[in-house]
């Protein structure tokens, strides 16, 4: 199952925007960074 989460990467640390439904507490995940842009570009 693939399941696609928003976040920020600030300080080392990733926030994501909502907690993933049915994902165990160890899970393999992949990160994938974006254009640079402005925090509030996409809000």
């Amino acid at each position: 199952m693939l399941q696609t989460i928003e976040g920020i990467y600030q300080n080392g640390q990733i926030q994501l925007s909502e907690l993933p439904q049915d994902v165990s507490d160890r899970s393999q995940v992949l990160v994938t960074f974006l254009a640079p842009c402005k925090i509030d570009c996409y809000s």
